[in-house]
């Protein structure tokens, strides 16, 4: 379980351990004298938050590593399903009418992610 700097645990895929850094003299942050890169931890996302609210917190590596929850792929993340059937994010950001709100946000992001580095 990870646990960002808010103490809410993070529910994405593929998540990396992090382990708790403490800033060095110049600002560099530390691990038993070591210089480390800190994580930045966004506040956990959940499926039943308003899809603006989901939106406007994810980036790319969120957003792809979101994990299919619904028979149509399930399993699989949004970055796998994007590469191998790149309609079905439109369909989960416009036809899904499940509760899942995080799969069709982050859909959403990668849809208009690829629109925006398309033109």
């Amino acid at each position: 379980m990870t646990l960002n700097e808010w103490g809410m645990e993070l529910r994405i895929r593929n998540k990396e351990k992090t382990e708790p850094v403490r800033q060095g003299k110049e600002g560099t942050e530390q691990k038993a004298g070591k210089p480390v890169q800190q994580k930045i931890l966004q506040p956990e996302l959940r499926k039943d938050m308003p899809v603006e609210e989901i939106y406007s917190r994810l980036d790319q590596k969120a957003a792809e590593n979101v994990v299919i929850s619904i028979r149509f792929g399930q399993g699989k993340t949004l970055g796998q399903m994007a590469r191998e059937n790149p309609k079905a994010l439109e369909w989960y950001a416009t036809q899904y009418g499940g509760p899942d709100n995080l799969l069709r946000a982050a859909s959403r992001f990668l849809l208009d992610l690829a629109l925006k580095n398309a033109g």
